[in-house]
């Protein structure tokens, strides 16, 4: 049995009521969209459906990786003005460790496991 999904992006097709819970777990379906089952004139709002009470949507977490991108990228502008005033050993050694956080950067992004 299909279900229709108004969202104030547009509107969506699912094939059970199991993709709805999946899509509301993920954030895809908000609490107040509009559900309809297939051959029904009726919208429920998507909070009243009972398949959804007790799922609760998986809010996105700030990686820890971000703050470490960023010192990065003002490591490498702090690097490049340092080699303008021809500083080289300091130069150097910032450049060392924006390369050392790229890595730890790097190896987190592969080694963090994909979210289904």
């Amino acid at each position: 049995m299909g279900y229709r999904v108004k969202t104030p992006e547009g509107e969506l097709s699912f094939a059970s009521l199991y993709d709805i819970e999946r899509a509301y777990a993920a954030g895809l379906v908000d609490e107040n969209d509009e559900v309809q089952e297939e051959g029904s004139e009726v919208w429920r709002k998507a909070g009243t459906l009972p398949a959804l009470r007790h799922t609760r949507p998986v809010k996105p977490q700030a990686t820890p990786w971000r703050n470490l991108v960023l010192f990065a990228v003002v490591g490498g502008v702090v690097d490049a003005f340092l080699l303008l005033k021809g500083l080289w050993l300091p130069a150097i050694i910032v450049a060392l460790l924006v390369c050392a956080l790229a890595s730890r950067v790097t190896y987190g992004a592969f080694k963090k496991k994909p979210t289904e």
